[in-house]
Protein backbone atom coordinates (compact mmCIF):
# COMPACT_ATOMS: atom_id res chain seq x y z
CA UNK A 1 0.00 0.00 0.00
CA UNK A 2 1.59 3.47 -0.85
CA UNK A 3 0.09 5.94 1.82
CA UNK A 4 -0.90 9.44 0.87
CA UNK A 5 -2.61 10.40 4.33
CA UNK A 6 -0.81 12.13 6.86
CA UNK A 7 0.19 9.92 10.23
CA UNK A 8 -2.68 12.34 11.60
CA UNK A 9 -5.17 10.96 9.18
CA UNK A 10 -4.31 7.48 9.06
CA UNK A 11 -4.16 6.96 12.94
CA UNK A 12 -7.18 8.75 12.88
CA UNK A 13 -9.29 6.95 9.97
CA UNK A 14 -7.62 3.25 10.10
CA UNK A 15 -8.16 0.60 12.14
CA UNK A 16 -5.22 -0.69 13.23
CA UNK A 17 -6.13 -3.32 15.43
CA UNK A 18 -4.48 -5.94 13.75
CA UNK A 19 -1.14 -4.40 13.99
CA UNK A 20 -1.32 -2.93 18.06
CA UNK A 21 -3.30 -5.31 19.69
CA UNK A 22 -0.54 -7.41 20.51
CA UNK A 23 -3.07 -9.20 22.96
CA UNK A 24 -5.27 -10.48 19.98
CA UNK A 25 -2.34 -11.52 17.34
CA UNK A 26 -0.84 -13.43 19.89
CA UNK A 27 -3.93 -14.88 20.90
CA UNK A 28 -4.30 -15.57 17.34
CA UNK A 29 -1.29 -17.08 17.16
CA UNK A 30 -1.79 -19.41 19.89
CA UNK A 31 -4.55 -20.84 18.36
CA UNK A 32 -3.57 -21.54 14.91
CA UNK A 33 0.54 -22.72 15.41
CA UNK A 34 -0.23 -24.01 19.13
CA UNK A 35 3.39 -24.20 19.96
CA UNK A 36 4.70 -26.35 23.14
CA UNK A 37 5.97 -23.10 24.92
CA UNK A 38 5.55 -19.51 23.81
CA UNK A 39 8.49 -17.09 24.65
CA UNK A 40 7.63 -13.42 24.81
CA UNK A 41 10.26 -10.81 24.76
CA UNK A 42 9.28 -6.81 25.41
CA UNK A 43 10.91 -4.84 22.25
CA UNK A 44 12.22 -2.15 23.58
CA UNK A 45 15.98 -1.67 22.91
CA UNK A 46 17.09 -0.92 26.46
CA UNK A 47 15.86 -4.86 27.27
CA UNK A 48 17.53 -5.95 24.44
CA UNK A 49 20.41 -8.82 25.70
CA UNK A 50 23.54 -6.76 24.62
CA UNK A 51 21.46 -4.54 23.23
CA UNK A 52 21.31 -6.74 20.33
CA UNK A 53 18.00 -7.50 18.83
CA UNK A 54 20.15 -10.20 17.23
CA UNK A 55 21.14 -11.67 20.55
CA UNK A 56 17.97 -11.46 22.04
CA UNK A 57 16.17 -13.26 19.65
CA UNK A 58 19.04 -16.44 19.74
CA UNK A 59 18.55 -16.22 23.57
CA UNK A 60 14.97 -16.33 23.35
CA UNK A 61 14.86 -18.87 20.52
CA UNK A 62 17.70 -21.15 22.68
CA UNK A 63 19.36 -21.40 19.62
CA UNK A 64 22.94 -20.91 20.99
CA UNK A 65 24.49 -19.75 18.22
CA UNK A 66 27.23 -16.65 17.94
CA UNK A 67 25.80 -13.51 16.60
CA UNK A 68 29.03 -11.68 15.17
CA UNK A 69 29.46 -12.86 12.01
CA UNK A 70 25.64 -12.20 11.53
CA UNK A 71 24.93 -9.32 8.53
CA UNK A 72 23.65 -6.60 9.26
CA UNK A 73 19.97 -6.08 8.21
CA UNK A 74 17.97 -2.94 7.44
CA UNK A 75 14.46 -3.12 8.37
CA UNK A 76 11.63 -0.62 9.62
CA UNK A 77 14.08 2.44 8.82
CA UNK A 78 13.17 5.41 11.23
CA UNK A 79 13.42 8.22 8.66
CA UNK A 80 13.06 12.26 9.55
CA UNK A 81 9.97 14.07 9.06
CA UNK A 82 11.39 15.42 6.00
CA UNK A 83 12.07 12.05 4.40
CA UNK A 84 8.44 11.13 5.34
CA UNK A 85 6.59 13.71 3.43
CA UNK A 86 9.11 13.09 0.58
CA UNK A 87 7.54 9.79 0.16
CA UNK A 88 3.97 10.56 0.97
CA UNK A 89 4.21 13.61 -1.65
CA UNK A 90 5.74 10.46 -4.28
CA UNK A 91 3.13 9.12 -3.75
CA UNK A 92 0.19 11.49 -4.16
CA UNK A 93 2.52 11.83 -7.82
CA UNK A 94 2.47 7.92 -8.36
CA UNK A 95 -1.69 8.83 -7.49
CA UNK A 96 -2.07 10.90 -10.43
CA UNK A 97 0.05 9.34 -12.47
CA UNK A 98 -0.69 5.43 -12.55
CA UNK A 99 0.61 4.91 -16.05
CA UNK A 100 3.98 6.47 -14.92
CA UNK A 101 4.98 2.89 -14.05
CA UNK A 102 9.21 3.08 -14.32
CA UNK A 103 9.67 4.41 -10.78
CA UNK A 104 11.07 2.34 -8.39
CA UNK A 105 9.01 1.16 -5.17
CA UNK A 106 9.21 3.14 -1.93
CA UNK A 107 11.65 0.44 -0.42
CA UNK A 108 14.22 0.95 -2.89
CA UNK A 109 14.29 4.56 -1.40
CA UNK A 110 14.36 4.19 1.90
CA UNK A 111 17.61 2.86 2.36
CA UNK A 112 19.20 6.09 0.82
CA UNK A 113 16.68 8.55 2.93
CA UNK A 114 17.45 6.67 6.25
CA UNK A 115 21.83 7.80 5.26
CA UNK A 116 20.91 11.05 3.60
CA UNK A 117 19.21 11.69 7.27
CA UNK A 118 20.79 14.55 8.63
CA UNK A 119 19.40 13.93 12.45
CA UNK A 120 16.15 15.75 12.05
CA UNK A 121 13.23 15.34 14.00
CA UNK A 122 10.76 12.28 13.57
CA UNK A 123 7.21 12.54 13.01
CA UNK A 124 4.95 11.89 15.93
CA UNK A 125 1.34 12.83 16.81
CA UNK A 126 0.03 15.86 19.15
CA UNK A 127 -0.13 14.89 22.68
CA UNK A 128 -3.46 14.67 22.77
CA UNK A 129 -4.16 12.34 19.38
CA UNK A 130 -1.14 10.42 20.65
CA UNK A 131 -2.74 9.51 24.15
CA UNK A 132 -6.26 8.92 22.26
CA UNK A 133 -4.21 6.46 19.69
CA UNK A 134 -2.23 4.50 22.77
CA UNK A 135 -5.47 3.98 24.99
CA UNK A 136 -7.33 2.17 22.61
CA UNK A 137 -4.28 -0.85 23.50
CA UNK A 138 -4.10 0.13 27.22
CA UNK A 139 -6.52 -3.05 27.73
CA UNK A 140 -4.42 -5.52 25.44
CA UNK A 141 -1.16 -4.28 26.79
CA UNK A 142 -2.26 -5.33 30.44
CA UNK A 143 -3.82 -8.27 29.45
CA UNK A 144 -0.53 -9.31 27.41
CA UNK A 145 1.85 -7.77 30.52
CA UNK A 146 -0.42 -10.01 33.23
CA UNK A 147 -1.52 -13.47 31.61
CA UNK A 148 1.64 -13.91 29.06
CA UNK A 149 4.49 -12.30 30.72
CA UNK A 150 3.49 -12.80 34.35
CA UNK A 151 3.72 -9.09 35.13
CA UNK A 152 1.16 -8.52 37.85
CA UNK A 153 2.20 -4.66 37.53
CA UNK A 154 0.22 -4.83 34.15
CA UNK A 155 2.45 -2.56 32.30
CA UNK A 156 3.99 -3.89 28.82
CA UNK A 157 6.23 -0.87 28.12
CA UNK A 158 8.43 1.18 30.12
CA UNK A 159 10.07 3.18 27.88
CA UNK A 160 9.13 6.90 28.43
CA UNK A 161 7.50 9.22 25.43
CA UNK A 162 9.76 10.55 23.34
CA UNK A 163 10.18 14.35 24.72
CA UNK A 164 12.80 15.60 22.15
CA UNK A 165 14.07 15.32 18.33
CA UNK A 166 9.90 14.90 17.21
CA UNK A 167 7.83 16.97 15.56
CA UNK A 168 3.84 17.37 14.44
CA UNK A 169 4.27 19.51 11.29
CA UNK A 170 3.92 16.98 8.40
CA UNK A 171 5.10 19.04 5.55
CA UNK A 172 8.14 19.58 2.60
CA UNK A 173 9.40 22.81 2.02
CA UNK A 174 9.02 22.87 -1.65
CA UNK A 175 12.40 24.39 -1.96
CA UNK A 176 13.92 21.04 -1.10
CA UNK A 177 12.27 19.21 -3.69
CA UNK A 178 15.80 18.93 -5.74
CA UNK A 179 17.85 17.97 -2.51
CA UNK A 180 15.78 15.25 -2.58
CA UNK A 181 15.97 14.25 -6.22
CA UNK A 182 19.42 14.55 -6.12
CA UNK A 183 20.29 12.60 -3.61
CA UNK A 184 17.45 9.72 -5.31
CA UNK A 185 19.30 8.94 -8.32
CA UNK A 186 16.71 6.41 -9.26
CA UNK A 187 14.51 9.16 -9.30
CA UNK A 188 14.47 11.25 -12.56
CA UNK A 189 14.87 15.06 -13.12
CA UNK A 190 11.33 15.39 -14.31
CA UNK A 191 9.69 14.82 -11.09
CA UNK A 192 10.79 17.87 -9.79
CA UNK A 193 8.31 20.71 -11.29
CA UNK A 194 5.06 17.76 -10.26
CA UNK A 195 6.86 17.41 -6.87
CA UNK A 196 7.01 21.01 -6.38
CA UNK A 197 3.51 21.42 -7.52
CA UNK A 198 2.15 18.54 -5.06
CA UNK A 199 4.55 19.94 -2.51
CA UNK A 200 3.31 23.91 -2.33
CA UNK A 201 -0.43 22.19 -2.58
CA UNK A 202 0.14 20.25 0.50
CA UNK A 203 2.24 23.00 2.56
CA UNK A 204 -0.76 25.05 2.16
CA UNK A 205 -3.54 22.97 3.38
CA UNK A 206 -4.64 23.98 6.61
Amino acid sequence: MQETRTLAQRTAEMDLSTVYDYHRRLQMWLRIVEPDQLVLRRFERGRFLNGSLYDDFVDAAGLGIPTDDLPPRHRNESLDAESVEFLRLLNLYREAHPDDDVLPVNRALVRTLADLSDGGPVLTLPDAQLDRFMAQWSESNERVARELLGDPSGQLFTADRRASGTTTEQRLDPDRVPHFLGALDQLPDRLEAPLRAIAEREAARP
